[in-house]
């Protein structure tokens, strides 16, 4: 189930009460780094929304890397302690949304991604660089 409105808000609130959100990022990041995932893009955006502080995004090559990604960083996460927000399951392989309330972690297809263009979403916000974790993928 996928915590909403209201619920959410305080289920953030007590996130960041316990935790950082650039611990949830490292994690997350740490996860990402041996599966073969194509342009990370990292996007801080805690001066531009409320809804989180990082969105994350990243190309997944099929539909088993995106469940193989997804368990692994659910897993990862779960083990940290770190709540997710949602249940990070999509019918659809070609976008899978994983909400650790302060950072939220996009994979997507390489179509998808083309297509909903998140990033220019949230230009606004600090691109953050990971070309020291993903030397040859960051965009």
């Amino acid at each position: 189930r996928m915590i909403e409105g209201a619920e959410r808000t305080e289920a953030l609130k007590q996130i960041r009460e316990q935790v950082s959100s650039e611990e949830i990022l490292e994690e997350i990041l740490k996860g990402l780094e041996e599966k073969q995932i194509k342009e990370p893009c990292c996007i801080r955006i805690d001066e531009v929304s409320s809804i989180a502080d990082y969105m994350l995004f990243t190309t997944i090559t099929s539909s088993t890397h995106m469940k193989v990604v997804a368990s692994e960083i659910q897993k990862l996460c779960k083990k940290a302690g770190f709540q997710q927000l949602n249940a990070g399951e999509k019918a659809d392989a070609d976008w899978t949304l994983l909400d650790f309330g302060s950072v939220i972690l996009h994979l997507l297809s390489k179509t998808a991604r083309d297509h909903y263009k998140l990033e220019k979403m949230w230009a606004q916000g600090e691109t953050i660089s990971l070309n020291h974790r993903f030397p040859e993928e960051s965009s």
